[in-house]
């Protein structure tokens, strides 16, 4: 009898382990192998690596596929700062009886000049009055406002300051000048400062100015 209590004993201890091994099977996490995850026709920018929370597989691929093309307008592809252009020029002396005063430049052969503010500044006959134009080739020229600053040692001054947007294409001569509407007494030469900044043409051809 006693030995049939031990066999008995032994099969339900041996049952109970198979019951508990059986339960915890059930409830065991098996991660399956990583599959490419594929992004099509989505702009986005992803970096690094995905990872899946409680497993202990290596990162999943990304793939980045279709991504759309950005195509860039020819001639706007540098950063403004890196091509400052800020110059100072002045005019030819003007004789007695000269109503003109000019002064010119030209821009790079590879590059494409955009000048974003200009000022000027001369002295002429109590009571006369003047006028500043930008001229690049082939425009007629842009007019800049004057405004008269005072009367000094009996001579009226005159400058402009002025925020543009002006195009000038690579090679293309500048014209700066001064006109006065009276050709009596003597004036001095006009002072021009620009300030812009150059487009690199060389990569990509810059399209012509309107």
């Amino acid at each position: 009898m006693s030995q049939f209590k031990k066999y008995f004993l032994a099969v339900f201890c041996l049952g109970i382990l198979m019951i508990a091994g059986a339960l915890m099977d059930s409830h065991r996490v098996i991660a399956q192998a990583p599959t490419p995850v594929a992004v099509t026709n989505t702009p986005l920018a992803i970096t690094g690596d995905v990872h899946i929370a409680g497993t202990t597989h290596r990162p999943l691929p990304v793939e980045l596929t279709h991504m759309p093309t950005v195509a860039l307008v020819p001639g706007t592809t540098d950063n403004p700062a890196r091509h400052i252009f800020q110059k100072g020029f002045l005019s030819n002396d003007p004789a007695d009886g000269d109503k003109f005063a000019t002064a010119s430049f030209s821009a790079p052969a590879s590059q494409r000049l955009v000048i974003e503010y200009v000022s000027a500044n001369v002295s002429v006959p109590a009571g006369q009055k003047v006028f500043f134009s930008i001229a690049p080739q082939p425009t007629f020229g842009f007019g800049v406002q004057p405004v008269l600053l005072g009367n000094f040692f009996g001579r009226d001054f005159f400058e402009a300051a002025q925020q543009v947007r002006i195009y000038v294409d690579p090679g293309a001569t500048v014209s700066l000048g001064t006109l006065r509407n009276a050709t009596a007494g003597a004036w001095g030469p006009t002072f021009w400062d620009l300030a812009g900044y150059l487009v690199d043409c060389t990569a990509a051809p810059c399209p012509p100015s309107p």
